[in-house]
């Protein structure tokens, strides 16, 4: 297989000639790019390509200098010079030089590229050089290191804890470069519809580009949607300067990405350790900065910056678990809704982004149920296939609480609207009147008039419908009623009893505790402790 090497300013160009091509599908090894004649010769002067692509006009030393340093070695390598540039004088010196073609930039078709390649000639000597043949061997202890340090989902996919030393080759490299290290991942915002394969490619050419110009900085591979790297820190550097140096380098990496790809990304960095920490608690430690953007969205996060994330405890998943029955005794739904986004902020700087996912589909299921209770005459419809069947999906990894919140709203907001459109028309009337006239003092012969029932009939075919009295369910739309005015005004017990329909304030205390399980100070002062636990009674 021939070796090819890129000499070219331009990042876009750089980028475009290793990304549109699939260079070993066509019988090349795409072994460097560079941005100028010194990069290149300093690498060739220790291994020789079969192809040398190169443009003129360079800084340092230009593609013209860089073709008489090869031609003083070597006779025989196929140059091609690719140039935005189409003088005479520049056509003349290639020529006189031994160039085989001169494509202008603007007339490059890949495919053309391809075939002017296959048509060259080139020297009998087919063995492959030292220097591919180690290329390899590192790139196939990349592809192990990310194989074997793999974490999907938060669980470990090997048991086995890796170090540097399991890998010979990468752990000469880094031991030349530095004494302590830090596990760079990126993963890109995704984008609507996904990235194109061709995007991708270039995404993952300009990643590796950025990274091995960079002074201590390797490239180790992809994985899944995420591209990985080692930072490695010398002795000399200062460890209070070393998290804000990370930051920089990775501010211009996301800089980089945006400018030349326009994609935003995500970057997470580890703890700052020696090699003496496995290689698979690095990468650990990175995937758990990343964790962050769950909350913040795109940018830069440091584990030794970061709070830690943990799980909810037992006794918190109870309290938890105790304030979300206290919304749904009265189908609140706009309530428990309210306070799980009012508890964000609380669960960005401590809880793992797994627990909030598990809190909000148990939430869904738990509130899908109790309106399945709720409208039990639904779902006995023929039609209750439109019932439980949503439009929406609640997925175990979203890429974001807002996301999972908004999610979550559709699927309830779905299902409610549904089960009461499948409702009797009389019992549509029926709510519609109560929701409508609940701070009177509604008593069940008017409503039953108004669907032009008798008060009997329509106590006996309410309670069949919806799967309690109707005393009880006017109780409960009023307390629900009461938790907003409690929750967003500032007026007194009074004036919210007689607001919801209650004249005597001390009858609609006791139907609150009867209905939320909780006295009506308890429940203020929960409000006043924090968004994210209510206080236990006694």
């Amino acid at each position: 297989m021939k070796t090819v090497v890129i000499v070219d300013d331009e990042a876009l160009v750089r980028v475009g000639l290793q990304s549109i091509i699939n260079w070993e599908d066509q019988g090349y090894r795409l072994i460097g790019a560079y941005k100028s004649g010194v990069e290149a010769w300093e690498a060739m002067n220790r291994h020789m390509p079969d192809i040398l692509l190169t443009d003129i006009r360079m800084p340092e030393m230009d593609g013209l200098e860089l073709i008489r340093h090869v031609r003083s070695v070597n006779k025989t390598m196929n140059i091609l010079i690719l140039s935005s540039y189409e003088e005479f004088s520049y056509l003349r010196k290639s020529i006189q030089l031994g160039v085989q073609d001169y494509i202008p930039k603007h007339e490059l078709e890949p495919m053309e590229l391809i075939r002017i390649l296959n048509n060259l000639t080139y020297q009998d000597d087919e063995s492959e050089s030292p220097y591919v043949s180690k290329a390899y061997k590192e790139q196939n202890e990349k592809q192990e290191l990310l194989e074997s340090t793999r974490f999907i989902r938060g669980i470990q996919v090997r048991k086995e804890s890796m170090f540097a030393r399991n890998y010979p080759i990468l752990n000469e490299k880094w031991g030349k470069q530095g004494t302590r290290a830090a596990w760079f991942v990126v993963k890109p915002i995704p984008r609507k519809g996904g990235y194109k394969p061709s995007e991708w490619r270039a995404l993952t050419v300009l990643a590796e580009d950025i990274m091995e110009r960079s002074k201590g900085f390797d490239y180790i591979g992809v994985d899944g949607d995420q591209l990985h790297g080692l930072v490695l820190l010398t002795p000399t550097q200062d460890q209070s300067e070393q998290a804000p140096f990370l930051f920089h380098l990775a501010s211009k990496f996301r800089e980089a990405l945006a400018y030349n790809l326009n994609i935003d990304a995500v970057i997470g960095i580890s703890t700052i350790s020696s090699f003496a920490t496995t290689l698979t608690d690095f990468r650990k430690s990175a995937i758990q900065a990343l964790l962050h953007s769950f909350y913040r969205g795109a940018g830069i996060y440091i584990t030794d910056i970061e709070p830690e994330l943990q799980a909810f405890t037992e006794q918190e998943w109870v309290q938890i678990q105790k304030t979300v029955r206290q919304f749904l005794a009265v189908l609140d739904l706009e309530g428990v809704f309210h306070w799980l986004k009012s508890s964000h902020e609380s669960f960005s700087a401590k809880v793992l982004p797994s627990d909030v996912v598990r809190l909000y589909r148990s939430t869904v299921n738990r509130i899908l149920e109790q309106i399945q209770i709720k409208f039990e005459g639904a779902y006995h419809r023929e039609d209750q296939v439109k019932v439980q069947a949503p439009e929406f999906e609640l997925s175990e990894d979203p890429e974001s609480i807002v996301e999972l919140h908004d999610i979550a709203q559709k699927i309830v907001k779905h299902r409610y609207e549904a089960v009461r459109f499948l409702q009797m028309p009389w019992v549509r009337q029926a709510l519609t009147y109560i929701d409508t006239h609940y701070s009177d003092p509604l008593k069940l012969e008017e409503v039953a008039s108004q669907v032009n029932f008798s008060e009997g009939y329509f106590s006996q075919k309410f309670q069949a419908e919806l799967g309690c009295h109707f005393t009880d369910y006017l109780a409960r739309v009023r307390i629900s009623k009461a938790l907003e005015l409690i929750r967003f005004t500032e007026i007194g017990t009074e004036e919210i009893a007689a607001a919801v329909g209650y004249p005597n304030p001390n009858y609609f205390i006791k139907v609150f505790k009867r209905i939320m399980g909780m006295t009506l100070s308890d429940y203020k002062l929960s409000l006043r402790g924090g968004p994210l636990f209510v206080v236990e009674e006694g």
